[in-house]
């Protein structure tokens, strides 16, 4: 490929696909592909090179079951050739980006499973001009990540028993101390702590190597000093209940996610104050002998909920009086992550079908957008922002915003238990 020349036009997010040869399952990845000022009057073909070799992305078989599916105006047609082992996605505007121009074009890919190291290359040839690009698409094997590992139930009385639980990606041998316990890649291990005890597991392959903590806890030992969070896993607008003990103050107190602080009056008629400082921490502020303090409680995500942050505002531009709105979100173990707006017409006699839909962001696990309605929308509308994936037992997960022109009216999601 010497020469060639990689245009700033395109941009892939993430640029490194990974696979795991040590893992139980197959591991499926995907991405996004910016194109900024898509000027494409006949349209464009999209394609990668398939086979065994390292600047394959992947094998044929492999490369058929690859998904694409991109934002707003663009029409996608797949088409698979047996005989050339070939598979091309050949794109073309629609009517409705003809008249609304869109700077850039999202295109997802997903579904992909490459095997081998190298880089591989997407091409990207325009039907009218009959030329190609090349953006580099770096294949790696994945490295050892501990996705989680923690106790099922931090504290326990002396004499009963514990459960750690855990689950790595991309680990050759893991190893579980004290005790020097050889585990599969993930898994459940049960013990009989004797003491407060700190668990330590080590994920390698070859010489890389993470290490993550867990404590498990005797009531014994913590009833001079403790915070315990049940249950001690977070999501987006989760409530749990935190066991304190600090100094002589004692008792339990109720926080939600999001939520305002609670204030809690202390024996020295001074006042501590609980509250989720971040979605996987909470923090306890209090005076002893005159002095700030703190104590913070580190949570888990829940990953069956998935969800850990989701905002939607709105602001009205003080220029021209159009709407700009701001989405923030952050998921923890999501699948098919998608973002789109719903756009409902108001002041006219509209059915309910009457909508259009606008994709904002897919595949990113967190991040933060801006989205304006269409300029030839200048009417009044309702918005509906979506939020929506699935987790890894395939539940589908969503979180909603319901605004009136720039008023929130409402907010729904399916994330409670």
């Amino acid at each position: 490929m010497e020469g060639m020349e990689i245009p700033r036009k395109y941009l892939i997010s993430k640029n490194t696909l990974y696979f795991d040869d040590y893992g139980e399952g197959e591991q499926k990845e995907q991405f996004l592909l910016a194109i900024y000022h898509p000027d494409f009057p006949d349209g464009f073909r999209l394609q990668f090179s398939f086979g065994m070799k390292k600047q394959c992305l992947t094998t044929f078989k492999n490369g058929r079951e690859i998904e694409c599916t991109t934002g707003y105006g663009w029409s996608i047609l797949k088409t698979v050739d047996e005989e050339g082992q070939r598979v091309y996605w050949e794109l073309e505007k629609k009517q409705e980006e003809r008249e609304y121009y869109e700077p850039c074009l999202w295109i997802a890919f997903s579904n992909i499973l490459v095997k081998k190291a190298g880089i591989a290359y997407l091409e990207i040839m325009d039907k009218a001009e009959e030329t190609c690009e090349y953006v580099p698409i770096i294949k790696a094997q994945m490295p050892p990540e501990i996705v989680r590992f923690a106790p099922v139930t931090a504290t326990v009385r002396k004499g009963q028993k514990a459960i750690l639980k855990w689950e790595t990606c991309g680990a050759e041998s893991c190893v579980i101390n004290p005790g020097n316990y050889q585990v599969a890649a993930s898994g459940i291990l049960e013990i009989k702590p004797e003491e407060t005890m700190l668990y330590t597991l080590d994920a390698s392959r070859g010489e890389e190597k993470e290490t993550k903590k867990a404590r498990v806890y005797l009531y014994e030992d913590i009833l001079e000093d403790y915070l315990i969070a049940e249950p001690d896993v977070y999501y987006r607008g989760c409530s749990l209940n935190v066991h304190y003990l600090i100094g002589d103050n004692k008792g339990v107190v109720t926080l939600k996610a999001g939520g305002t602080p609670v204030e809690i009056r202390t024996n020295e008629n001074d006042t501590m104050k609980a509250s989720f400082i971040s979605a996987e921490k909470v923090a306890f502020s209090y005076k002893e002998q005159g002095v700030e303090k703190n104590r913070y409680l580190e949570l888990c995500p829940d990953e069956e909920q998935v969800i850990m942050k989701y905002v939607v505002a709105a602001k009205r531009q003080e220029t021209d009086k159009s709407i700009v709105f701001g989405v923030e979100w952050c998921t923890k173990g999501a699948f098919e992550i998608q973002i789109f707006v719903r756009v409902y017409p108001l002041g006219e006699e509209k059915t309910v079908n009457d909508f259009q839909e606008y994709l904002i962001m897919s595949l990113e696990e967190e991040g933060i957008a801006a989205w304006t309605p269409a300029p030839d929308f200048s009417g009044r509308g309702m918005y509906f922002f979506f939020l929506r994936t699935k987790n890894s037992q395939g539940e589908l997960k969503e979180a909603v915003y319901a605004y009136e022109d720039d008023k929130e009216v409402g907010y729904y999601d399916n994330l409670g238990k």
